[in-house]
């Protein structure tokens, strides 16, 4: 989206420079992450959803031998209906930024044109 809206302004050089800046900060943002994860590369990202996993998988790595309880955010399963939810969530944020632009675009002819009167609306 970001490049959608700055493209008419950015030369190719400069998409290169910001492709190859977000390359090297995916890349040592995962490096970093991945000590943390015992060298785990596939973990190290800077959100995780989880993996994909069976129930009775989770509840064996759970509780471990000694009878600690290990639970973490990363072995968090990813259950089918909750991909539907997102999905919800993702059309919901659709339909809302529609009527967003809807009534921006109605409320935009009432606006003050002079300069003068565009400060006093900041302002406010």
């Amino acid at each position: 989206f970001v490049l959608e809206e700055a493209a008419s302004h950015w030369t190719p050089e400069l998409i290169w420079r910001v492709f190859a800046a977000a390359l090297c900060a995916t890349f040592t943002l995962a490096f970093t992450k991945a000590g943390e994860n015992s060298g785990d590369i596939s973990l190290a990202g800077l959100l995780s959803f989880g993996t994909v996993q069976s129930v009775e998988d989770m509840k064996s790595k759970v509780v471990a031998d000694d009878g600690n309880v290990s639970v973490s955010a990363v072995d968090a399963p990813v259950y089918w209906w909750e991909i539907l939810f997102f999905a919800l969530v993702g059309v919901g944020g659709g339909i809302l930024g529609g009527i967003w632009n809807v009534v921006w675009n109605a409320i935009a002819a009432f606006r003050p044109k002079r300069p003068a009167t565009k400060v006093v609306e900041v302002l406010l």
